[in-house]
């Protein structure tokens, strides 16, 4: 047992002779390198939470654009449609883009009248049905109670 006592009383005095600081300033150095490594890490998520927001609002911005686009696309769309589907159609919209059976359920215009209106198309003006006289004008005047 004195081997022992005297080992650990020479092992004890060695370390405090060889040791290069006290307990408390070790201890005080590695929380200051905790505390270190601790602000370089919250630094590095800092700058990568602020590189995420901007990735993210450049893309919500996008999405925005895109379906805001979208949106005016479908609008427009649905206006052209109604305004096709409407009963308020011009002539001009009749002869260019009425198809031959329509044509023909308007009261005095036959098949060879629809057909004589849609070889001549497109037509720029209401006025060139008057000026080209291939059509007699009771069959203009029934293209215009149509419209």
């Amino acid at each position: 047992m004195k081997g022992f006592l005297a080992g650990l009383g020479i092992g004890a005095l060695i370390g405090v002779v060889i040791a290069p600081q006290k307990g408390e300033d070790t201890r005080r150095a590695l929380a200051d390198a905790a505390n270190q490594r601790f602000s370089g890490i919250k630094d590095d998520l800092g700058q990568h939470l602020d590189e995420f927001k901007n990735s993210a609002s450049e893309s919500i911005s996008s999405f925005k654009e895109q379906v805001g686009q979208q949106v005016s696309n479908v609008r427009e769309t649905v206006s052209t449609a109604k305004e096709k589907f409407s009963g308020g159609n011009s002539l001009l919209e009749i002869i260019n883009e009425w198809p031959q059976e329509r044509l023909i359920e308007i009261d005095g215009i036959g098949p060879v009248l629809a057909s004589k209106i849609i070889e001549n198309r497109p037509y720029k003006a209401d006025s060139d049905l008057v000026e080209s006289k291939i059509l007699p004008p009771s069959a203009i005047e029934a293209l215009r109670k149509a419209a």
